[in-house]
C-alpha cells in the first residue's frame, strides 16, 4: 500500500496521497498489517540513489573522462558512508550520511551553476527539484489533516 507517511520525501508523500485521493475502487484491508516506516517506498529509494548517482556521475565527468566517471561515482557515495561508519560505530547513520551526501550535491551545483559549462544545467535542475519538494513540503504540511484522517482509515 501506498500510503503518504511511508515516504520520506515531500513530493514523493504528496503523490501518494493523491494516489489515496483519487482511487476509483475501494482498497481491501482483510487481514494486513501495514507498518509505517518512512524507508518503505521502494520507487523513491531507487530514484533518488539514480538520480544522485547521475549527477554526481556528470560532475565527475569534467574532470575525468567520461566512462570513468560512473565508477567514481559509486565509490564517491561510498567514502562519506564508510568514514561516518568507522567515526561513529554501532549507530544509525542513515541521517547523517543523507545530509552529507545532499550537502556534497548542493556545493557541486553550487559551484557550477554559474558556470558556463553544459554542467549548469545538470545543477539548476538540481535546485529546481529541491525547490519543487519544499513546495511539495508546503503543500503536505497544509494537508496534514486530510492525510492522517486518510491513513486513519487504514488503522481500523
Amino acid at each position: 500500500m501506498n500510503i503518504p507517511s511511508r515516504h520520506r520525501f515531500a513530493l514523493f508523500r504528496l503523490g501518494a496521497y493523491l494516489r489515496l485521493r483519487l482511487a476509483q475502487t475501494p482498497i481491501r484491508q482483510d487481514d494486513v498489517m501495514y507498518i509505517i516506516d518512512r524507508d518503505q517506498s521502494a520507487f523513491e529509494s531507487y530514484s533518488i540513489a539514480a538520480w544522485s548517482f547521475v549527477m554526481t556521475a556528470c560532475y565527475l565527468s569534467d574532470f575525468v573522462t567520461p566512462f570513468l566517471a560512473p565508477l567514481l561515482a559509486a565509490l564517491a557515495f561510498h567514502v562519506p558512508i564508510c568514514v561516518v561508519g568507522l567515526l561513529r560505530k554501532n549507530k544509525n547513520n542513515i541521517r547523517l550520511t543523507s545530509i552529507i551526501a545532499m550537502s556534497l550535491l548542493a556545493f557541486a551545483a553550487a559551484m557550477y551553476a554559474t558556470s558556463t559549462s553544459w554542467l549548469r544545467f545538470v545543477a539548476w535542475q538540481f535546485f529546481a527539484f529541491v525547490a519543487l519538494n519544499a513546495l511539495a513540503a508546503i503543500i503536505v504540511f497544509s494537508l496534514r489533516g486530510s492525510i492522517e484522517k486518510l491513513e486513519a482509515a487504514f488503522a481500523q
